[in-house]
């Protein structure tokens, strides 16, 4: 177990790579490509920001180490990238030591990010549709 568990780890980071020029790829690519479903409820529907939308264009500028751009499309998903970040460097530091259960996650993780990604939602619509504040800049005229 312990010997997937490290290898796992290793084919994860070595694919982070990967992912990030995925990333670059993905909003290209979806401009060309005929929509297959049917989009986002909250944001096409009720005119309102999931705890994600935006968050496609933070992943890219994070790519690009825009940080600045990054938390203006999406500050939760900057969030989460630095929580994965320390706990992939803990998870290392914690593997190098020799301790047992080095890639364990904490268990109110889950709690704490639920609540994060409920109040992300409310406090960005809120944002937008009170004080007309809307950083991804995709809903604000519907609201204004």
């Amino acid at each position: 177990m312990e010997r997937n568990a490290k290898r796992l780890y290793i084919i994860g980071n070595a694919l982070l790579p990967v992912f990030a020029v995925l990333i670059l790829l993905v909003r290209p690519l979806s401009k060309r490509l005929p929509v297959l479903f049917g989009g986002c409820f909250l944001h096409d529907w009720l005119h309102l920001y999931c705890a994600f939308c935006g968050g496609t264009r933070a992943m890219e500028d994070l790519v690009r180490l825009n940080v600045v751009e990054a938390l203006r499309h999406n500050a939760l998903v900057v969030l989460l990238v630095l929580c994965f970040l320390i706990w992939d460097v803990t998870a290392l530091i914690r593997m190098l030591k020799g301790h047992a259960r080095w890639w364990a996650i904490p268990q109110k993780s889950g709690l704490i990010v639920t609540v994060a990604l409920v109040a992300y939602l409310v406090v960005r619509n809120v944002m937008m549709i009170v004080w007309q504040y809307d950083p991804v800049g995709d809903l604000g005229r519907f609201w204004l």
